[in-house]
Formats: C-alpha cells, sequence, structure tokens
C-alpha cells in the first residue's frame, strides 16, 4: 500500500494529517491536541469549537476519493490553472492530493518557510521550475492579494472566531511584503 503523508499546521499548531493513497484515496485525520482543544485556530467554521457538530466532525477521519474535502480543496487553483498543473504533474485534474503535495513542496520556496520575507519573484522561480507560465500564475496572486486586502478586513469582523485568533490574522496580514 503506497501511501504519503501530510502533516497540515496552521500558526504553528499540528491540525492533523492528511493521508494520500495510491488508489485514490485521501484520508484526513484530526490530532487530538487539535480536536480536544476549545481555543484552537479556526481551521474551518465547521471545525470552530462553537459549530454544533464540530465536535464529532473532529473525531471521524474525513475520507474521500480523488477530490479532497472541501476545506482543503477550495485552497487549490480552479480552472485553466488547475487544468496546466495536472498537466505539469501528469495526474487526473481531479487529484487533489497531488496539487496539495505541489503547494507544500512550492512553500519552500527555494528553502524559505518564512512567509514573510516571500516576494512575487519567488513565486516566479517556483513557476518556472515547476515549467508554468508566470502568465498564468500572476493574476492567480493578484487576484488573491486584492480579495485579501479588500474583502478579508470587513469580513473578519463578521467571522464566529475567538478575538485572539482575529488578531492574530490581522498581524499576519500586516507582516506579509507588500507585493
Amino acid at each position: 500500500m503506497d501511501v504519503t503523508v501530510l502533516e497540515l499546521t496552521l500558526h504553528g499548531i499540528v491540525v492533523g494529517y492528511l493521508a494520500g493513497f495510491r488508489d485514490g484515496r485521501n484520508i484526513l485525520t484530526f490530532a487530538p491536541e487539535f480536536a480536544n482543544s476549545p481555543s484552537r485556530p479556526t481551521f474551518s467554521l465547521i471545525t470552530h469549537p462553537d459549530f454544533p457538530n464540530a465536535e464529532k466532525l473532529l473525531t471521524a477521519p474525513w475520507i474521500k476519493r480523488q477530490r479532497l474535502h472541501p476545506v482543503l480543496s477550495n485552497l487549490l487553483p480552479e480552472d485553466a490553472l488547475r487544468e496546466l498543473l495536472a498537466q505539469r504533474l501528469k495526474v487526473h485534474i481531479d487529484n487533489d492530493f497531488s496539487a496539495m503535495r505541489l503547494a507544500e513542496v512550492a512553500g519552500d520556496m527555494g528553502k524559505n518557510k518564512d512567509w514573510y520575507k516571500v516576494l512575487f519573484t519567488h513565486f516566479r522561480a517556483w513557476a518556472d521550475k515547476a515549467d508554468i507560465p508566470w502568465k498564468a500564475i500572476k493574476p492567480q496572486l493578484t487576484d488573491t492579494l486584492d480579495k485579501a486586502r479588500t474583502l478579508w478586513p470587513g469580513a473578519l469582523n463578521e467571522l464566529p472566531m475567538d478575538d485572539a485568533h482575529k488578531d492574530q490574522l490581522r498581524e499576519h496580514w500586516r507582516s506579509l511584503q507588500s507585493d
């Protein structure tokens, strides 16, 4: 049985482990320390301690075939960029685990794990290394940054998150590079 496991962390806290099997199964298992903590960072609104079914959702593995759970799948590129990544990875377009694995590798950004120092030049170098045209990547990054700067500050006020976690996100956004 061939399996690859990714450790998922959020604000330095282990959320859980995502296992991708060769047969296409994907299993997300939450770390007990994360699941049992009432002050855990907000991984998703459905895993927030105040969500009615959060405890049940966090104790059972999330099992999917090919596609990941939408909480993770929605983090991946869509449309033409997704097709391009699937072609480059030589995997089916619905193979979310491979795309998530690529995102983890890309997260190194040339061995730079400090997101506060990541610039567009890092993303361009990654695109070049992955043989993905920069003109396909840059508009996605620009759009994401624009939305983060214009939509998230107001939306954050309405989210049912702990104020301490909201403050962490605001500080995170202030610390990122301007590009």
